[in-house]
């Protein structure tokens, strides 16, 4: 679905492109000649912007679970960890999981897995499955 969005929205580029430039002309900035640099490059910046925002909007509707994105060993930590729990509590239990200390912490710092309550204390956020 996202990558038939992403086509349509290169496609829209050039209409954009040209709405900019018929904008620019409005304001007396452009001669109505051909479409400015100016105009092509705000273009892609509007169709980077739409990109992100269907993005964003297409992991609301579907209803994807985040869990589903990770590799294995870290769906297994995640599980692995109770609700709340401290820095060092974490640690323990990657590394009987056979993960790095670094990758853990790494992990820990990603906002769409965990809450940070108070300084080395975490809390999981809830998925439905």
């Amino acid at each position: 679905m996202i990558s038939g969005i992403y086509s349509k929205l290169e496609m829209y580029a050039a209409r954009l492109a040209l709405i900019l430039e018929m904008m620019r002309w409005a304001c007396k900035e452009s001669n109505k000649q051909a479409i400015s640099i100016k105009s092509v490059e705000g273009a892609l910046q509007l169709v980077e912007y739409f990109k992100r925002s269907s993005v964003k909007v297409y992991s609301i509707i579907s209803n994807v679970n985040p869990l589903d994105k990770l590799p294995a060993d870290k769906q297994r930590l995640y599980s692995s960890l109770p609700n709340t729990f401290t820095t060092v509590d974490g640690v323990q239990i990657a590394e009987k999981l056979g993960i790095p200390e670094r990758t853990f912490k790494r992990f820990l710092s990603e906002k769409e897995f965990f809450t940070c309550k108070t300084w080395g204390e975490y809390e999981k956020k809830n998925f439905k499955k």
